[in-house]
């Protein structure tokens, strides 16, 4: 065991199967239990490139470059984990493969276009059936009038309001419904060990797994607040875009509600990635201001849904968090 010095060396991570993986600023560490009990470890040498570059640094452009950094790290170490966790042998290179880039680049499109209907299309059609209408916004007037324009702005923004109150719901019902599954329950458990090591790393305590059980689960970075946060900008965002379009674009406001959308729905998915840099600087605000009254209210929803994405872990898997920092840390 070793103390930590108050140098400013920030680190994350995320919960894998039976394991956790650690970022640093100077590489990564993904640890994972071995069915025989072993810890096996993967580690690598990598610079973020949003400190590599200094023009991918910039404040709005680091959280996009961290975000797509952070999904092709967490897919091999999901991978890493599987192969792991149905292993009969202790060696990595002789370990029976559960997943494989074929597979892991399937699971992924799967998971994107069930994503655009869970989150695009379901929100919207649900939204129409409860009898708010996506009125297309028209350059022309009603009734001889500039009031029949402002209402059908006013129909449209009212409409994406909705549809994203019923993403945010949606998110929350599929969180609560896996969480009943064992095998995530045991992630969420790795989710739990996996802060509660970060929190003592970020206090200058020396880790070791009793000094690690007494913090929170819940931390106000991880990628749950971020997530939540990313829902509820995109609530605004989206509502405003029609507006938008339509007062630039004038042969956007002759198109039928269905055309629109043809052209809205794809801007909201490239939107999330702006969307995502902004919910990242928020983020890193509040982290460093959570005791601050107005903090706490911003974060809460994040640490709020915490307390279903993480649970109290046991010993073991704590000792599996502290190898996968204390090997991030050594790099």
């Amino acid at each position: 065991m070793f103390s930590i010095s108050k140098e400013d060396f920030a680190v994350g991570g995320q919960a894998v199967i039976e394991g956790v993986l650690i970022r640093g600023s100077k590489g990564y560490t993904i640890a994972v239990r071995h069915p025989n009990g072993n810890i096996i470890t993967h580690q690598e040498s990598r610079i973020p490139l949003h400190q590599k570059y200094r023009w991918l640094g910039i404040p709005f452009i680091r959280g996009i470059i961290v975000l797509i950094e952070s999904l092709a790290i967490g897919f091999r170490a999901l991978e890493f984990s599987a192969n792991i966790a149905i292993a009969e042998e202790p060696q990595p290179e002789k370990e029976k493969k559960a997943f494989g880039p074929v597979s892991l680049v399937v699971s992924v499109l799967v998971a994107f276009f069930l994503g655009i209907f869970l989150f695009i299309v379901i929100p919207n059609v649900v939204t129409q059936w409860l009898g708010i209408q996506e009125t297309a916004i028209h350059s022309g007037t009603q009734n001889g009038s500039d009031i029949g324009l402002a209402k059908q702005a006013f129909t449209s923004f009212w409409f994406h309001i909705v549809a994203g109150l019923l993403r945010i719901l949606i998110f929350l019902g599929y969180i609560i419904a896996i969480s009943f599954l064992k095998d995530i329950r045991r992630v969420f458990e790795y989710h739990g060990a996996e802060h509660k090591s970060i929190f003592a790393y970020e206090s200058g305590l020396e880790l070791n797994v009793d000094n690690v059980k007494q913090f929170s689960t819940k931390h106000p970075r991880c990628g749950t607040s971020f997530i939540i946060m990313v829902l509820l900008i995109s609530i605004f965002i989206f509502a405003i875009i029609p507006s938008i379009l339509s007062w630039l674009t004038p042969a956007f406001n002759g198109l039928s509600v269905w055309k629109q959308k043809l052209i809205l729905i794809p801007l909201h998915i490239i939107l999330v990635l702006p969307i995502a840099g902004v919910a990242y600087e928020i983020n890193k605000f509040a982290a460093k201001r959570k005791n601050r009254w107005y903090i706490r209210w911003l974060i809460a929803p994040g640490l709020w849904l915490q307390r279903i994405t993480t649970r109290e872990p046991d010993d073991k898997q704590i000792e599996v968090a502290l190898t996968a920092l204390y090997k991030t840390l050594e790099l």
